[in-house]
């Protein structure tokens, strides 16, 4: 009695050649999120979601409306739409249709087994994903280096000080790998922490982007809140912004789902606009260091961020106002030079009574290139040379990293997952 046909009385948005309703936050390109197969956890309860109600989650009239809704808004539940449907399993749906991947099933093996308990009393509730799959993966040779990160960020919890991290290596070392390894480590220890991320382009050198693209991640996070907490939030931004609100609505569009008609500002030139932004910024970012939430920023490929951007970092981690938060800037030390501006933003940090610390990735050495030839190909006839050969051709860069790191994001996994 639970499923029906599969129909929507609203306007369904579907574009041609695509399935907008059924994308996760990350498939929209709105958050900067690397997909992985918990996308497809996301889909598989839309498609749940519309076998149990008759309707998609999410609709709109347009695709950007669409989008805008699958960030911002949160779906009813099944069971409150169909009183028949276990509320079981409407707690099942929603957890796969969370926001943050982190949040939802980690693997099918976890929804298989709760679906299973479903099927033997399906009345019965019960705490989901007891037995849900750890999506963590091995990461090979950097076990000091994940050490040091896991340990600057109990310092930082311990301290309520912001601490600053410098990764750096030469491009296709896996910088980008270790960070999230770490933070999904982190997060096992401490389920609360958000890690809100930026990846520079070196075509799109926007002014501040990398800080639009954070605190995007943030307000998706508020949005995904009960509405009473996103009113909350909204009361919280006027007391301290007042009239000058309309210059983050202006510089954070989702904001607008926060902020009702907000007040208009007075138009400046470009660059004394982009100094009011600034001004503004570090206040409006201080406001999400929260205790209970404590937070990693990871700045992504800075080597191709301009001097605005580098100063504006350097502002929010002297700020008083910022505390539990751990700072990860990671850039490429092979295209560094010596008058690079990212080497002044550090040595004003290193000099400040900021906590910070700099940490040098390497590329990986033949003994751990042993080691995943061992997992990958098991027992292997002159395992020795094979391990030397790979080192020396990883260290060319000429199989492993053709494409300045992105062998670590490609869905088909490269040999190397360093």
């Amino acid at each position: 009695e639970a499923c029906c046909p599969v129909s929507s009385p609203q306007t369904t948005c579907t574009p041609r050649g695509t399935d907008m309703a059924y994308k996760s936050c990350e498939q929209t390109g709105r958050t900067n999120k690397s997909l992985d197969h918990r996308t497809d956890l996301y889909s598989m309860g839309v498609i749940f979601y519309q076998l149990l109600t008759g309707i998609l989650p999410f609709t709109a009239n347009d695709p950007s409306e669409l989008i805008h809704t699958i960030l911002a808004s949160q779906p009813t539940p099944p069971h409150m739409i169909k009183p028949g449907i276990p509320e079981v399993l409407s707690k099942i749906v929603m957890k796969l249709l969370s926001k943050n991947a982190e949040d939802r099933y980690q693997s099918a093996f976890g929804l298989r087994d709760d679906l299973e308990r479903i099927q033997k009393g399906p009345s019965t509730d019960f705490p989901l994903a007891t037995h849900d799959v750890s999506t963590i993966e091995r990461i090979y040779g950097r076990d000091s280096e994940l050490e040091h990160l896991a340990s600057n960020f109990d310092r930082m919890l311990e301290s309520d000080r912001p601490f600053v991290t410098f990764l750096h290596g030469p491009s296709g070392v896996g910088k980008s790998a270790t960070v999230r390894h770490m933070y999904d480590t982190i997060r096992h220890r401490h389920p609360n922490t958000r890690m809100p991320s930026s990846k520079l382009d070196q075509f799109q050198k926007i002014p501040l982007k990398c800080f639009q693209q954070v605190v995007e991640e943030l307000l998706i996070d508020v949005l995904s809140s009960p509405p009473s907490m996103v009113q909350d939030w909204a009361a919280h931004l006027k007391l301290n912004f007042d009239a000058n609100i309309g210059i983050l609505t202006s510089a954070f569009p989702l904001l607008r789902s926060i902020i009702k008609n907000p007040p208009a500002i007075n138009a400046l030139p470009p660059a004394q606009n982009q100094n009011r932004q600034t001004l503004f910024f570090t206040k409006f970012l201080n406001q999400f260091c929260d205790a209970e939430k404590p937070m990693i920023l990871f700045f992504d490929d800075m080597q191709w961020a301009d001097e605005c951007t580098l100063q504006q970092i350097t502002d929010f981690c002297a700020s008083s106002d910022a505390h539990h938060v751990m700072v990860v800037i990671a850039y490429r030390s092979d295209e560094v030079g010596d008058a690079h501006p990212i080497l002044e933003m550090i040595r004003t940090i290193q000099n400040s009574s900021v906590p910070n610390v700099s940490i040098n990735l390497e590329e990986l050495g033949q003994e751990s290139i042993s080691l995943i030839l061992k997992d990958r190909l098991g027992k292997i006839e002159d395992e020795k040379s094979l391990a030397s050969f790979f080192a020396f051709q990883d260290k060319r860069k000429s199989i492993f990293s053709p494409s300045n790191d992105q062998s670590f994001e490609t869905k088909e996994r490269p040999l190397l997952q360093c």
